[in-house]
């Protein structure tokens, strides 16, 4: 479909996550994102769409929630290294602080 005029935030690839409808986890992201900017809350690396991801703190696996308090901007390589771990698990390995 040419001349697709959708915000770049519904043009990423977006998963329910935890059961939200994709529509709801769109605006949810829309809104993480106006409250944390383009950067990452980890490394402070600026991440514009769609090379940004958002990063579940308690994630998801573990029983995290999708909610604003439990969301956070992230660049792909933080959130990738994270993994599973709580940001307090993770800083208490020190992987944050390797090289991206």
């Amino acid at each position: 479909m040419s001349g697709d005029k959708k915000p770049w935030w519904a043009k990423c690839w977006v998963r329910p996550a935890d059961g939200l409808p994709s529509y709801e986890w769109q605006q949810l992201r829309k809104r993480v994102i106006a409250r944390d900017g383009e950067q990452c809350t980890y490394c402070g690396t600026p991440c514009s769409p769609p090379f940004l991801h958002i990063d579940h703190r308690f994630p998801l696996s573990r029983g995290g929630k999708s909610v604003m308090e439990n969301l956070c901007v992230a660049c792909p390589s933080c959130n990738g290294r994270k993994g599973n771990l709580t940001p307090d698990e993770w800083l208490n390995k020190g992987v944050q602080n390797a090289a991206h």
